[in-house]
């Protein structure tokens, strides 16, 4: 798919909405420090791709909505980086995103 047409499903799929909620308890560590010295107010499509870049593993640190909220910014950063020899999008968006089975009690 290409680029433009990738942006425009993210758009529709993810409308850009400015967040006001939590973004991350995380306050204690530099990567969270970053998310929340840079996330709060904005919406996905504020978030430039140096910043996606350069927290690029800081997916994991993310509330539940606040994840809902940017994961398009990665998203798109991502098929930014697709060269032709990798049809996967870079790990760091799709690890956070599986699901770990629960342990099962007793």
């Amino acid at each position: 798919m290409e680029l433009d047409k990738w942006r425009d499903s993210l758009l529709r799929a993810f409308p850009p909405n400015r967040f006001t909620g939590v973004v991350s308890i995380h306050g204690e560590c530099d990567d969270g420090i970053a998310l929340l010295g840079e996330l709060p107010g904005k919406s996905w499509d504020q978030i430039s791709s140096i910043f996606v870049h350069e927290n690029s593993l800081s997916l994991p640190l993310l509330e539940p909505d606040a994840l809902v909220a940017f994961l398009p910014a990665w998203l798109l950063r991502s098929a930014e980086n697709v060269d032709g020899a990798s049809l996967l999008p870079d790990f760091h968006c799709v690890f956070p995103l599986t699901r770990q089975p629960r342990a099962r009690s007793g």
